[in-house]
């Protein structure tokens, strides 16, 4: 077996030709395209001995498939956001959360990552938990780093920052709430939240500063850290001094020189020096690119997964959480079609293993394995067995801190747990009886002093835990009910009359929301901020919605009379007679987090559930009886904090024909204004929103740029959207200039969210919609029309078989399907093919739109770089997409192609690109028409019709035909490449 240093040498020659490859599949992003090229690295390294590295055709052949099945896993979780299921404080650390998490989320970000930085400035001087949780998720040490830091056990540092992560998300929502033993002060926020620096650098810089502020107790005294670290020393860190370690950073930096923490992954162990603890030095640029992969391999050698996700081709397939040493499932794949890549992710989206079965011939194994060996003696196995005819993946994990007798981690000298105080479930809290709190004020001054006489405290503790006991029981026998828990009218009555008592007179109430809109598939198609403002006397509201760039897209005003102004981009100011009460698409973004309005939205309801946790109160509904309602709302969800009862998050899943919405609303500001800092304009539209309005709401110079510009905007939201809306909506440009985007949905309500999604495209006259539904009333003009009806020759389905029959019947008997599962399979090989067809001519025809039809080439010359990036990047997805679909179809076709060769070319063909974009806009016309013909002579091989096949067409035309489908698209894609690599040198100048 190759030495890691061998290959990693290997893949360093290779960098440049791969980091080229990644920014094309990245689409120009050059953050993604290193992180493409890093993950590449760690798959490269951890992949088994057999890769060739002395052919340099067939290693860059598995680089690149490599790179293509991480760009398509990418692209297939985008949209996908893993902070929609994890906080903050979950991630590995806070640098690795802000480059997991959506953009959009950042805004309240910052202030999570403020309070945690609270929470562990003021837990590390009682426990252990807060100063782990410094080195883990703030300074970014690894945790073999700290085992060696802390002198402490795997085991401990494991126990120690979940400790800390999950004291740290009660404190975040419920500070006051946190008590912990020996400290006789509860938890206040020692910082301000507020003025955070929005850059990801000045916020890091910010939060060091923050923890090293003020040291906890005096430096270490000179020789005493050598001491401590010293390889023969039994002598174990305080919590004092690991508290001071995590404040003070010149000790720290002293400790880090004594134990060389710059070490490397266990297969790099060759690399490091044994005089300086430093990895070698590389010659030339690859240094820096060198240490950050080195690095995203010790990220995922040391990740600790909390759930594993099981992803096949990019999708996920299954996900089992971990609650035990040993982890261990098993899926049985629904189609016998063989997979090309397998991976294994945490729910962090970190990639911990997996299998390339590109990389071997199916036909002569039947069983593929993949191991990775993790830190702490962890071991994650992955096995794929294709005997039994249907793939079978069976995974196992096995993680030896998770085991029942591991209890390293309890031996600690701190005072430890927290303690939440009994909040009763009523609205009205209930005094606690003055025995108890003497008692427990004794018991905590106490263990203040326990840490020098253990078997006394021992003793003395338990005395007065009967003591408690036996006050409690006395206290307790007049009363015999147990606490009840409140309906959820209740918590909503309380919580709406704290919000009105908290606004003073002529003062009011200002919050701000974020706002995310998701599609059905978790894709992010909307998001900005609402600004409300709420006051009490006199009665008056606001609520201003707007987008990333703080362009105002919708806003309500209601005066103390209870007159409604509404105002959108399509309409303009409007001011209805009568306010409407039904949630729709176009006024879901007012419903945010409110007590009154969502008792409002429940109405309909059958019940409202109440869970109760530490924090907060979660109320949810569900409506069941909207089977014949084209918009509904389907469910919805309001947490309420346990202390203030305020409205701090909710989502609603509104329904609207066939489309399902997402509307997810989190607080980000909450503030009580007086009266001297409210004034009248404030509930009212701004003067230039009237006046906008007052001359034409639709006008066409507004921002939106020329046609081409316009264009490609509709494009990209189209894309946003995805394939299910694309293949609906055509988009056509006249002569004119303007822009008509056309198609016809299943349901108006479905047609009417598209057009509202359409509206912040702000094109005025220059952008039409003519867009329908099919449950419209049809006109008297339409209905008027003569119909034709073509009489076509009867097809009996009972005897008649396609005309690919005999073919496919032979491949799939050589496979092994015999009697009625052959029948069955024959069936859907043909209408897989079929419909394989039909979709790759659909992304033909986006690419030929696109490239030859949309855009003239004096527009694609005149059009500034970073719409010519756009352009580029809009038709770089669409042959991404139809390269996908062909390969799909060249699998299928594998049960007809009995020759071996047919599959693929013995050899490449090689490739030039093009030599300019009219020379690509002709090519894309070829591609269409191609495959245009592809799809038909597809539908009438593998389908039952009247007309049959066209003389002198065989399997052979169908084989020829994929085979000029792949060779243009090659050729397509090195134009694109080279046109890309073009265009961001412009940019660059």
């Amino acid at each position: 077996m190759e030495r890691a240093a061998d290959r990693e040498k290997v893949f360093l020659d290779q960098y440049e030709w791969l980091f080229r490859r990644a920014l094309r599949l990245s689409r120009g992003e050059r953050t993604e395209a290193e992180d493409l090229v890093h993950d590449c690295y760690v798959r490269f390294v951890q992949a088994s001995s057999d890769i060739q590295l002395d052919d340099e055709d067939r290693l860059r052949g598995y680089l690149h498939r490599t790179l293509q099945h991480l760009a398509h896993s990418n692209y297939e979780s985008k949209g996908r956001d893993a902070f929609s299921s994890l906080e903050v404080v979950d991630y590995d650390s806070a640098e690795f959360a802000l480059t997991s998490v959506d953009r959009s989320n950042l805004l309240y970000i910052r202030s999570d990552l403020a309070g945690i930085c609270d929470y562990c400035c003021l837990r590390r001087k009682t426990s252990r938990a807060g100063s782990v949780l410094i080195f883990r998720f703030f300074l970014n040490y690894y945790p073999s780093e700290i085992v060696r830091l802390l002198k402490i056990s795997s085991a401990a540092v494991y126990k120690l920052t979940e400790t800390g992560r999950l004291e740290a998300k009660a404190f975040l929502t419920r500070p006051e709430g946190l008590h912990f033993l020996g400290s006789n002060a509860r938890p206040s926020s020692s910082f301000s939240r507020r003025f955070l620096p929005e850059s990801p650098t000045a916020l890091f810089a910010e939060l060091k500063r923050r923890i090293f502020a003020e040291p906890e107790g005096a430096c270490f005294a000179p020789g005493r850290l050598e001491q401590l670290y010293a390889s023969d020393s039994q002598e174990q860190l305080t919590t004092r001094d690991v508290a001071h370690l995590a404040s003070c950073r010149t000790c720290l930096e002293r400790a880090n020189h004594l134990l060389r923490l710059l070490g490397l992954p266990p297969w790099f162990s060759d690399f490091n020096d044994p005089n300086d603890g430093e990895p070698p030095r590389s010659s030339g640029a690859k240094q820096e690119p060198l240490t950050r992969m080195r690095k995203k391999a010790r990220d995922v050698h040391e990740h600790r997964p909390r759930n594993l996700e099981l992803v096949i081709d990019g999708e996920v397939y299954s996900a089992q959480q971990i609650t035990s040493a040993k982890s261990h499932f098993q899926i049985k794949l629904n189609s016998s079609s063989i997979p090309r890549f397998i991976e294994v992710r945490s729910e962090q989206r970190v990639r911990l293993l997996c299998l390339d079965v590109q990389n071997y011939d199916a036909a002569e194994v039947i069983q593929l394995e993949a191991e990775a060996a993790l830190s702490d003696d962890r071991v994650l196995s992955l096995e794929l067995d294709l005997g039994g005819g249907v793939p079978i993946v069976d995974v196992s994990y096995y993680d030896p801190i998770l085991e029942p007798l591991n209890d390293d981690w309890a031996h600690e000298d701190e005072l430890r747990p927290p303690v939440y105080p009994k909040t009763h479930t009523s609205a009205t809290p209930t005094r606690e009886p003055a025995l108890v709190r003497r008692v427990r004020s004794i018991l905590s001054s106490w263990f203040a002093r326990s840490d020098s006489s253990w078997p006394l405290s021992v003793l003395g503790a338990t005395t007065v835990v009967g003591l408690i006991a036996f006050g409690a029981l006395w206290i307790s026998q007049p009363e015999h009910k147990s606490p009840v828990q409140p309906q959820a009218i209740e918590l909503l009555a309380e919580s709406q009359r704290k919000a009105d008592s908290a606004i003073p007179l002529r003062g009011a109430a200002h919050r701000t929301f974020s706002l995310e809109i998701r599609s059905q598939d978790g894709s992010v198609i909307e998001s900005g901020t609402i600004d409300t403002l709420h006051s009490n006397s006199p009665k008056r509201s606001a609520a201003r919605y707007h987008d990333a760039h703080g362009n105002l897209l919708a806003g309500r005003w209601e005066d103390s009379s209870g007159s409604v102004t509404t105002y959108s981009r399509k309409t303009g100011i409007h001011r209805p007679s009568g306010e409407t009460t039904q949630l729709t698409s176009s006024n879901a973004w007012t419903h945010v987090p409110e007590a009154k309005d969502f008792e409002e939205l429940s109405a309909d309801a059958k019940d409202l559930r109440v869970k109760r946790d530490t924090n907060a109160f979660d109320i949810t509904f569900e409506n069941h009886d909207i089977a014949n309602r084209s918009t509904a709302l389907v469910s919805a969800d309001l947490v309420l904090t346990a202390d203030s009862m305020r409205p701090v998050r909710e989502t609603l899943l509104l329904r609207d024909g066939d489309m399902t919405l997402q509307y997810q609303f989190r607080e980000l500001r909450y503030e009580v204004l007086p009266s001297n800092r409210v004034v009248d304009r404030d509930f009212e539209p701004a003067p230039s929103i009237l006046e906008s309005s007052a001359t034409s709401p639709h006008d066409p110079q507004r921002s939106g740029g020329d046609s081409a510009h316009l264009a490609l905007e509709a494009l990209q939201l189209l894309d946003n959207l995805g394939s299910h809306v694309e293949q609906i909506v055509n988009l056509e440009r006249k002569p004119d200039g303007t822009i008509t985007l056309n198609g016809v949905f299943p349901t108006s309500s479905q047609k009417s969210s598209v057009e509202h999604i359409f509206e912040a495209l702000h094109g005025g006259q220059k952008l039409r919609l003519s867009l329908h539904a099919s449950d419209e009333p049809t006109s008297a003009a339409a209905t008027s029309r003569p119909i034709s009806i073509e009489s076509l020759a009867p097809v009996d389905l009972g005897s008649q078989r396609i005309p690919f029959d005999p073919e496919l019947r032979t491949g799939l008997t050589a496979e092994g399907f015999v009697g009625t599962q052959l029948d069955d399979r024959v069936r859907v090989v043909a209408s897989s093919i079929a419909t394989r067809g039909a979709q790759l001519h659909r992304e033909a025809w986006s690419i030929c739109q696109i490239a030859a039809t949309d855009f003239t080439s004096d527009e694609l010359r005149q059009m500034a770089p970073q719409d010519q990036m756009l352009w580029l990047t809009l038709l770089d997805k669409h042959l991404q997409s139809f390269e996908q679909q062909n390969a799909l179809l060249r699998s299928d076709l594998t049960h007809v192609q009995q020759d071996p060769n047919a599959r693929s070319p013995a050899t490449p063909i090689a490739i030039s690109p093009l030599p300019n974009p009219d020379e690509l806009g002709r090519a894309t016309v070829l591609l269409n028409h191609n495959t245009e013909r592809l799809d038909r002579l597809l539908t009438a091989g593998f389908t039952l019709s009247p007309s049959g096949l066209p003389a002198n067409v065989n399997l052979a035309t169908v084989t020829q035909l994929t085979s000029n489908l792949e060779t243009e698209e090659r050729s397509l894609r090195e134009t694109i490449e080279r046109l890309y690599l073009s265009e961001r040198a412009d940019v660059k100048e």
